[in-house]
């Protein structure tokens, strides 16, 4: 039993072990005590602080109130600790949201976390009957880069339209679209209407051919890359519109605009339409002014709920809307198709006084998952710098305001085409990515190949039978059945036609419909017209010579008619595959946005290299069997020859360019450099 100590005098020897313990042990006891009460508060040399300790006389020390005292401080001092730390989280979210970052970041949270594919949408409208939407609506779709996806595209309009929907169908008259079996898809359908139009043709002249066959009061317009997600789609589309004209006659709203996603190379989906801000700003262009917009990060992030039903006010998206029908001719201008429709068309409505109904629940989305090579020729025309730049001089034109140089032609082209590789073997073509089937084509399928990897390079003009003719020209002197005698010339045209003619505007001056604005410190944009650019060739005796790792940056490879090789290398100057890059295309894909961003910002960076400057390392390794061709900034002679006679054949295709590093390994692997 414990006993009370005994006076000093009096205490027994056998209690000082007791004693000295009771010393040693003291000062842990308190240190326990901190220790449950949050941590330890120490001054210099690592002490607890000398305030915390009882105090001679202190009443706390002799009735035990001592661990109370110390665990009240404790707590104040946690309370301290944690509303700085609340403090400052909170200035910090204050700081993001006065940069209008912070809503961004908690998505880009929530989008690394979230699935690749978004949450299934419910429908916000009664479903409609079949016979509703055959009454109601006609279906139009119109080929926009890829003829293969049509068979596809028209099995996958089942997904929401029933067959008693009219379907009219249009595409380019190339011979390698017209001759795409449909009779299996078509089948299913009541009531089809098939509608060829000239090869020049943009993709959104058949919407507006199509319109003395229409006999209901709303059309979809669609570009066959747009495929409805859900079997609603359709319906919600229009009784969307319905809702609003019924309920809202005032607000004049003729079109609904779905909720539009991108699939990404690794399947995931991504908001595709992410223009906000539309508006005018001075500038010192010949025409004082620039019609700009930005590019949301929030819509970028958007997975489909972010922003509720209501008016989609600063552009509309081509690949797939509903709009009534009566309202087609007016804000549908072919001309304006090949790029920023979206801008021309948006406004189009606002200059009548009409609007777009944003409608969320139904869900769009943009694919190329069918691209052959039978679209490669007429993609290179379409994504061509040529005829995007020819859409921009249109738009100045018509609305008396420069227009941005976005460059998507460019990125968009290499984005689609660098997945795809052709290589020799009789074996069938895949839908996606190639195969081994170069041997089962015709020549002049190859030969469209061919000239299809020049242009798709930069050049734009070609030397045939002594006359310089486009592109389009070529191809269709290969339907013909011509086949060059001699070396082909290849060169670059700077100059184009001048627009005399556009369709009507509706207003005298875009200020009456786009604020005025300024511009952005960082704008979304390119800085030239026509990109640098550079190649490369390598000659050698036999197609045998070439090694599978040199092949790996082959753009082409011909087998001449004498039985040597040639490899064509194509190197934009832009593309890097630099680390900076790989980690960018990685998160790219964590935070759900999409993969081309990466080649934007290839392009925005380094768009500006002269072909000379890229392909400087490669200098010392010219030789008679090495040669580089180079394209500068604004450069007007740049040219090069290449042969493809009848009797060649075409071993190799692939779209995805190489890097001078690529091009430096190879070349030295196949010793073809000088001593």
């Amino acid at each position: 039993m414990w006993q009370p100590h005994p006076r000093k005098g009096d205490r027994p020897v056998m209690c000082k072990a007791f004693d000295a313990a009771d010393k040693t042990f003291a000062p842990h006891e308190r240190l326990d005590q901190y220790q449950a009460g949050g941590g330890v508060m120490k001054g210099p040399g690592g002490a607890p602080k000398a305030g915390d300790a009882p105090k001679a006389g202190d009443a706390l020390a002799s009735t035990g109130k001592l661990p109370e005292r110390i665990a009240a401080q404790e707590v104040g001092r946690t309370k301290n600790r944690f509303l700085l730390r609340s403090m400052l989280v909170l200035a910090s979210c204050l700081v993001l949201n006065q940069m209008g970052l912070f809503v961004p970041m908690v998505m880009i949270a929530r989008n690394c976390i979230s699935p690749t594919v978004p949450p299934m949408a419910k429908p916000s409208y009664p479903q409609c009957s079949a016979e509703v939407m055959a009454k109601e609506m006609t279906i139009v779709v119109t080929v926009k880069d890829a003829c293969s996806q049509a068979p596809g595209f028209i099995r996958a309009l089942e997904t929401f339209a029933p067959p008693g929907v009219h379907l009219i169908y249009t595409y380019p008259n190339f011979e390698s679209c017209a001759k795409i079996d449909l009779s299996n898809v078509l089948k299913r359908w009541n009531k089809v209407t098939v509608l060829p139009l000239p090869l020049r043709s943009s993709p959104m002249q058949g919407w507006v051919d199509a319109i003395p066959y229409i006999k209901t009061k709303y059309s979809m317009l669609l570009h066959n890359d747009g495929y409805a997600l859900d079997s609603f789609f359709g319906c919600e589309l229009l009784r969307a519109l319905e809702h609003r004209q019924a309920t809202e006659p005032e607000s004049n709203y003729f079109l609904a605009a779905p909720m539009l996603y991108e699939s990404k190379m690794d399947g995931s989906l991504a908001a595709h339409a992410t223009q906000s801000n539309l508006r005018l700003v001075k500038d010192g262009s010949a025409l004082g002014m620039t019609v700009h917009h930005d590019h949301s990060l929030r819509r970028a992030l958007n997975r489909g709920n972010d922003f509720k039903e209501g008016e989609q006010a600063d552009f509309i998206e081509d690949h797939g809307f509903l709009i009534q029908t009566d309202k087609i001719k007016t804000v549908i201008d072919p001309s304006a198709s090949f790029t920023l429709e979206y801008l021309d068309m948006i406004m189009t409505i606002r200059a009548n006084n009409w609007k777009v109904l944003f409608v969320p629940s139904a869900r769009l989305e943009f694919r190329i998952t069918e691209f052959s090579w039978r679209d490669i020729p007429y993609f290179m025309y379409k994504r061509s710098e040529a005829t995007a730049h020819g859409t921009r001089d249109y738009l100045i034109s018509k609305w008396g305001a420069n227009f941005p140089n976005t460059g998507f032609w460019t990125y968009i082209k290499y984005t689609i085409i660098e997945q795809h590789l052709y290589r020799d073997g009789k074996g069938e073509c895949a839908a996606v990515g190639g195969g081994s089937c170069l041997d089962s084509m015709r020549w002049k399928d190859q030969a469209s190949l061919v000239f299809g990897f020049f242009q798709m390079a930069g050049y734009n003009r070609y030397a045939v039978n002594g006359k310089e003719v486009d592109f389009l020209d070529v191809l269709q002197r290969l339907d013909r059945g011509w086949s060059p005698k001699a070396p082909v010339a290849a060169r670059r045209e700077l100059v184009r036609k001048q627009v005399k003619k556009t369709r009507p505007r509706f207003v005298d001056h875009l200020s009456e419909i786009l604020p005025y604005g300024k511009a952005k410190r960082v704008e979304v944009g390119i800085e030239h017209e026509y990109l640098p650019f550079s190649m490369a060739k390598l000659a050698v005796d036999t197609c045998d010579a070439l090694t599978p790792e040199v092949q790996g940056a082959c753009g082409l490879v011909v087998q001449e008619a004498d039985g040597s090789c040639a490899c064509w290398i194509n190197m934009p100057t832009f593309k890097s595959n630099s680390l900076f890059i790989r980690f960018l295309a990685r998160f790219a894909a964590m935070i759900k946005v999409p993969s081309r961003v990466t080649t934007f910002v290839e392009m925005t960076l380094s768009g500006s290299r002269n072909g000379t400057e890229h392909v400087a390392p490669l200098r010392p390794l010219e030789s008679s069997a090495f040669s580089l061709v180079t394209c500068d900034l604004g450069q007007e002679d740049c040219s090069t020859h290449f042969t493809f006679s009848r009797q060649a054949k075409l071993k190799l295709f692939r779209g995805a360019p190489a890097t001078v590093a690529d091009v430096q390994r190879v070349v030295q692997a196949a010793g073809a450099c000088a001593a």
